[in-house]
């Protein structure tokens, strides 16, 4: 909602230049976003999924493990 109010005040309330404004917006933050994930290490780790019950009493849960 807020991005939307700033584009908007932006494009002085033009809906076609805020929606570019949001889309350019959203690239930016996204490249940001990857620049800073960049330098992180996806090491080897373990996911463990598990259900129990029937029903409506069934539960599940799932772990991970680096």
């Amino acid at each position: 909602m807020i991005k939307a109010k700033e584009a908007l005040q932006k494009s002085h309330l033009n809906v076609d230049q805020a929606l570019l404004w949001l889309e350019k917006d959203l690239e930016a933050g996204g490249a940001a976003k990857q620049a800073k994930l960049a330098g992180r290490v996806a090491s080897e780790g373990l996911i463990a999924v598990g259900v129990m019950g029937e029903g409506w009493g069934r539960r599940g849960g799932i772990v991970e493990v680096s």
